[in-house]
């Protein structure tokens, strides 16, 4: 019986994943292995993560981050801004969330010591760059205090990137981009 529940999971998995792309099919088996607490041995999941995450040029890969701690050490933010965009970075590709809470993040970065005086500006400030490194996707509320959640667009992908791969450095990413 135990075997007959097992196969309708698995097919139920399969066909939850088979729309989706590979990196994406290799950071949600990333996330339950880690949830669950069980290794992956298989190395076309270990290579696909890398290829795909396309970051080898420095050695840092999305291997190479185990927690959002790892990844803020890599990145060096330099501004509340893209502590914020570095955060979401981490829940978007990492915890794969299609909508991410603002107080999650700041919660997030307070647990690294490095909370934002205020989160809804910082994240605000990245919906007003061009190009939009973040959108808003959802508001609860009417109240200006209302719930927001947000998401990286590929422009704020590739910044996280960029500052992954020490393309960025020192300087704020929309001073860097600007010239300034």
């Amino acid at each position: 019986m135990e075997n007959g529940r097992e196969f309708a999971v698995m097919a139920e998995i399969r066909s939850l994943l088979a729309d989706l792309d590979g990196a994406t099919r290799v950071r949600i088996i990333r996330w339950l292995a880690d949830l669950f607490e069980v290794g992956i041995s298989s190395p076309t999941v270990r290579e696909l993560g890398i290829q795909q995450a396309g970051h080898q040029s420095t050695g840092h890969s999305e291997n190479n981050f185990h927690d959002l701690a790892g990844l803020f050490h890599a990145t060096s933010p330099a501004v509340e801004s893209d502590k914020a965009l570095v955060a979401g970075y981490w829940f978007q590709k990492f915890e794969a969330q299609t909508a991410l809470d603002s107080q999650r993040i700041n919660s997030a970065l307070k647990q690294l010591g490095h909370g934002v005086s205020n989160i809804t500006r910082a994240l605000d400030d990245l919906t007003r760059r061009k190009p939009q490194l973040v959108i808003q996707v959802q508001k609860s509320g009417t109240s200006k205090q209302a719930r927001k959640k947000y998401r990286l667009t590929a422009a704020g992908l590739r910044a996280v990137e960029q500052l992954i791969n020490g393309e960025i450095e020192g300087k704020g990413i929309d001073e860097t981009r600007q010239g300034r």
